[in-house]
């Protein structure tokens, strides 16, 4: 599963879906600086074919959730855990759980165990942090659907997140120079490879 995050513009939008990317992700978190307004976002989901969408939340209420979630007709929503997997129940889309990749592996499987049957995905978010060996989750990639959310910085972090275990990668949307300017030098090489591994 390879899911483009923070999409901001028609530009990031148009490139992951040529890339034949499963999904895109479009936040609604005004906490965070990818924070998209939902009517920018409807209008670039418009021009898309073939990803599904996800609506990336954060810590929002569940029933601001559950409406947007009805509203955009999204596919999956990403959600931070602020309450048990019973209060989030009420939302009828596929649940990505994001969770911070510092977070001890027993933490990690105490949250896959208590939302298990709830997610479609795990997502761990290894952002503003030292990565870690990923060979340490492997107990965590055997028995659920992780997606790993790791900066893509050079050929050895390709090779190592694609190589993991894990069932998926988050990559990330980047405002633009200008509208329509954008280099995706390091997401070529990064799509190189993934056609190199399949």
């Amino acid at each position: 599963m390879l899911k483009a995050g923070g999409i901001q513009n028609l530009t990031d939008a148009r490139y992951f879906s040529s890339k034949a990317v499963d999904l895109v992700g479009f936040c609604f978190d005004t906490e965070s600086p990818q924070y998209v307004n939902p009517r920018d976002a409807q209008q670039i989901m418009g021009w898309l074919e073939g990803p599904k969408r996800c609506g990336e939340f954060g810590r929002m209420e569940v029933k601001a959730i559950r409406e947007a979630a009805l509203i955009l007709n999204l596919d999956y929503v990403q959600i931070i855990p602020e309450a048990s997997a019973d209060e989030y129940a009420s939302i009828e889309v596929p649940m990505i759980l994001e969770l911070p990749g510092n977070l001890p592996l027993n933490d990690i499987l105490t949250y896959a165990q208590a939302w298990k049957g709830q997610t479609a995905y795990i997502l761990l978010n290894f952002h503003n942090m030292e990565l870690p060996q990923l060979s340490q989750f492997q107990l965590l990639f055997n028995q659920y659907p992780v997606m790993l959310d790791i900066p893509i910085t050079s050929p050895n972090i390709y090779h190592e997140a694609l190589r993991s275990g894990a069932a998926g990668i988050n990559l990330q949307g980047t405002p633009e120079a200008k509208t329509g300017e954008k280099s995706f030098d390091d997401l070529d090489g990064f799509f190189a490879l993934v056609q190199n591994e399949l």
